[in-house]
Parts: C-alpha cells; sequence; structure tokens
C-alpha cells in the first residue's frame, strides 16, 4: 500500500467484537488482519492491546530477551575469535532463553540465527552430525533460509544443503491446537496460521515456536516438536491480563458509543476511557455480524483525543474464504476507506461519513439470525413444526369429534330412563367442545406457519438496504427473549 508520508506516527489499537452468533470466530480474523493493515501503514503506529492492559509476563520476559540478546552477541564474538567451546555455551544458554519465552518471541530470525551459529560452530568442531541436526531447525522454522557467506565456507554449506534435503524427504506432521478461550489467534514460526481451534497440515518436522494471543490476555507460548506422520497436539490457557476487566467493560461501552453515528460526530465518553486506558491517539473500532454466509462489518477509526469519528465504513466478506482472501479484502477496504484521501476529505466536508454505523442490536437479534441460527433455517423449522403441530392437533380434534359423534348415537338409542343417559349426554357435549377447539387451533397453526414461510423476509440491515438497487417489500417478525420484534420496509 501507498500513503503520503506523514511526520510523527500516530499511534493506534483496534478493538474487534463479534456481535451474535457465530461471529467470534471471524472477529478474530478481522482483529488481525486490520492490525496488519494498520502495521503496514506509515502514518500509525499499532499497539499490541494485551501489553497496555498489563501482560505481566512481558516485563519478565523482557529482560529475559535482553540477556539473550547479550549470550547471543558474546557467542557470535567467541566464534568470530575461533572460541568454539564457549561460543556453543553462549548460544545455547540464548537458545534456551528463547525457548522458555516463545511467547515474547514475534521476530523468529533471532532463534534462526542462533540455530545457524550453533550449526556452524559445531561443524567446526567437527562434530558435523550434532551441526546438521541445529542446521535442520532452522530450516524447519524457516524454510528459505540461506546460510552466512561470511560465517559458512564451502564444506560447511554443504552439511547445510545436506541437512536440508534430508529434512525434505522427511514425511510432514500435523499439529492441532485449542485454547480457552476460543477464538485466539495463532502464529507458528512468527506467521499468523488462523483461529483457535485449529489444524495445521503438512507442518515441517522439527521444533516449532506456537504462539496463541488475544486482546486483553496474556500471550501463550510453547516449542512444539512435531514428528513426521504424526499429530501433535496443544492447549493454551490464556490467563486474563491485569486490567482485563477494565479493558472488556470500556471495549463494550465504546462500542456501543459509536453506534449508529457518523463521521464527525462527537464519540461518546467511553470512547474516551478506553484510549486513556489503552494509551492512543486513534482507537479502530469494529463491530463483525455473520449472516447466513455472509459477513458484515463495520469499522470506525475515532480520534481520541478530539473524541470525534473521522471515518466509518462498511463491508461484507465471504465466511468460508482463506485467511489470505480475509487479508487482501481488509487490506483494500482500509487502502480505500482509510486513506489520507478520504480522510482529508471528511475533515474538509464534515458529516456524513462514508457509511452506516453499526445498528443497535442491544434489543434486537442480528440480520439473518434469529435465535442463534439463520433466519432461512428457523423458518424451515418453524414451517415443519407448525404445519406437523397443527396437523396433530387437528387429527386430534377430529378424533375427538368422532368420540363425541359415537357417544352422541348412543345417546339417542338409550332410554331416557336409563342412569347413562345424562352421563352419555355430557361425555358427547365435553368431546365435541374440545374436539372443535383442537381443530381450530391445529388448522390455525398450520395456516400461520405456512404463511410465516412463504411471506416473512427479514428485514436487512441499513447496510444491505442502501446497496440494492431494486425496490422490494420486507415483514419481519423475530422472536426475542421477553418478547418478539416486529418490522415491515417497502422498498421504491
Amino acid at each position: 500500500m501507498v500513503f503520503s508520508a506523514v511526520a510523527g506516527a500516530k499511534t493506534v489499537a483496534t478493538v474487534v467484537r463479534g456481535v451474535g452468533a457465530g461471529a467470534d470466530k471471524p472477529a478474530s480474523f478481522v482483529s488481525h488482519y486490520l492490525g496488519v493493515a494498520v502495521d503496514e501503514d506509515p502514518r500509525f503506529e499499532k499497539i499490541d492491546v494485551s501489553l497496555r492492559v498489563g501482560d505481566y509476563a512481558e516485563t519478565r520476559s523482557g529482560r529475559a530477551l535482553e540477556v539473550a540478546l547479550e549470550q547471543v552477541e558474546k557467542g557470535r564474538a567467541a566464534y568470530e575469535l575461533l572460541e568454539l567451546e564457549p561460543a556453543v555455551e553462549f548460544l545455547n544458554t540464548a537458545l534456551n532463553k528463547y525457548e522458555r519465552h516463545a511467547a515474547a518471541i514475534t521476530d523468529l530470525s533471532r532463534v534462526t540465527d542462533v540455530l545457524m551459529l550453533l550449526g556452524a560452530s559445531q561443524v567446526l568442531r567437527g562434530e558435523d552430525k550434532i551441526g546438521a541436526k541445529w542446521l535442520a531447525q532452522a530450516i524447519a522454522i524457516s524454510p528459505g533460509i540461506e546460510p552466512d557467506p561470511h560465517i559458512f565456507n564451502a564444506d560447511m554449506r554443504q552439511v547445510f544443503v545436506d541437512a536440508s534435503h534430508r529434512l525434505e524427504a522427511r514425511p510432514k506432521g500435523s499439529l492441532s491446537i485449542s485454547s480457552t478461550p476460543s477464538y485466539a489467534r495463532v502464529f507458528i514460526d512468527g506467521k499468523f496460521a488462523g483461529v483457535t481451534p485449529m489444524a495445521v497440515n503438512d507442518v515441517v518436522e522439527g521444533r516449532h515456536f506456537l504462539r496463541v494471543v488475544k486482546d486483553g490476555y496474556c500471550a501463550w507460548g510453547q516449542v512444539v516438536d512435531v514428528a513426521g506422520d504424526a499429530d501433535a497436539s496443544q492447549s493454551a490457557r490464556l490467563k486474563p491480563a491485569t486490567r482485563f476487566d477494565e479493558f472488556d467493560n470500556w471495549a463494550d461501552k465504546a462500542l456501543n458509543d459509536v453506534r449508529d453515528k457518523d463521521r464527525g460526530d462527537r464519540a461518546g465518553s467511553a470512547v474516551a476511557k478506553l484510549g486513556e486506558l489503552l494509551d492512543v491517539d486513534n482507537l479502530l473500532l469494529s463491530e463483525v455480524r455473520l449472516d447466513g454466509d455472509r459477513i458484515e462489518l463495520i469499522v470506525a477509526l475515532v480520534d481520541v483525543h478530539d473524541n470525534r469519528l473521522l471515518m466509518v465504513a462498511a463491508d461484507k466478506l465471504s465466511y468460508d474464504q482463506s485467511p489470505d482472501a480475509y487479508r487482501d479484502e481488509i487490506l483494500t477496504l482500509f487502502e480505500i476507506k482509510f486513506s489520507e484521501v478520504r480522510l482529508q476529505k471528511g475533515n474538509e466536508e464534515g458529516p456524513p461519513g462514508d457509511g452506516p454505523g453499526p445498528v443497535d442490536t442491544s434489543n434486537v437479534q442480528p440480520s439473518g439470525v434469529c435465535w442463534g441460527m439463520p433466519c432461512a433455517q428457523f423458518k424451515t423449522y418453524v414451517l415443519g413444526i407448525g404445519a406437523g403441530g397443527g396437523g396433530v392437533l387437528t387429527l386430534l380434534g377430529m378424533l375427538f369429534d368422532y368420540l363425541a359423534l359415537t357417544d352422541h348415537n348412543e345417546f339417542l338409542e338409550t332410554p331416557q330412563t336409563s342412569s347413562n343417559s345424562s352421563s352419555l349426554e355430557s361425555a358427547g357435549r365435553t368431546k365435541a367442545i374440545v374436539g372443535d377447539v383442537l381443530v381450530g387451533v391445529g388448522m390455525a397453526v398450520a395456516i400461520a406457519s405456512v404463511g410465516y414461510y412463504l411471506f416473512w423476509n427479514p428485514s436487512p440491515d441499513q447496510t444491505v438496504a442502501f446497496d440494492r438497487d431494486e425496490g422490494g417489500w420486507s415483514v419481519s417478525f423475530v422472536p426475542l427473549e421477553g418478547g418478539a420484534a416486529f418490522s415491515a420496509m417497502l422498498e421504491f
């Protein structure tokens, strides 16, 4: 992406929430790629939300990584002096610290540098097998790595090539990852792999750095051994950051504050509190909804200091797509809708904004979701249960009417002086009333369910409505907790 250079990049934190059933997993993808978009934009400096809300393990890891870096430099200096034994000792110490603090490792080049130096040191000591093991480990983490010609002579480069060929010939393994809470972002050897729970196939045999993160929680990390033709599994239990409750509370309220607002509007007090907690210049707030096989997202960029919305944009994505497709579509959205030209135009013109704000879903189910399922599926259930249940009630009522008719005929044939006469008359009248009621109710339920299925269309949200070119109508009656929501719309 190309942007005009802006002096003094503004700090930005992305906060994304899923709204409604099934929205949390796509929200995690959106959160990651919005972060990528911000990170690649020279106008902004992306801030790690979890660090700002108190990832208490980070302080300890930060000191350990500083020590590891010092050990690497000592090891490199010893290697250049051909003091190979202390070089190996320094480098092993550094590698041990990197592995113990895998949750804090985001740049795996630090690890591969150590592994390549370890391999070179062992080969120079005449321990080719041990050296090849370290080199293969570096290749497993970074398949495209190449030996530094200033460190590797021709013989050492051949050891590297042989190790690469042997590793390539080995069968691949698989890795399954889950987390508590779910829908955390997974990074394998520093590269984004997906969202938990997930499985990755064709993993190169060897030791891999696994990192699992979720906004508001302390990062989790582990080094995982993956063997060929085997499935390795890991379950990450994420611990809330020190100020998680405060972050979670203000994040929800901030998104409520900007709902239905447009570019130029004041953002609200909760946005100010969230911005103060995260200590940023801007907030990139987003809500994500799942509507059938489509993901609907609305993104708002907020100036924390001025407490105003700089831009609001909406988009729709296909739900069942690869992470690369998410990346391309979200980066394109950010590049176009949040470009410097758009933001400057917004500052000059003020409202109206670039798109509708998020729809308030506090009292109404998200568009296309009824009682936790797609509305089309809910309509089918209503038809099946209503028509079937109505038919059963009708048949049961007809049975009672038949029994009432039998009692009536028997009453007519029984002498009026018989003791059974009055009981037959009473029983027949009761059965007739019950039968008529059941028939009426059954037919009403069946007709209503068929009508509901044929004539009810869920009302689209504002984004869908404004995107339509043709006219149309819709009627919506959605059951909710404690009541129902009814709406009707005519488009022309």
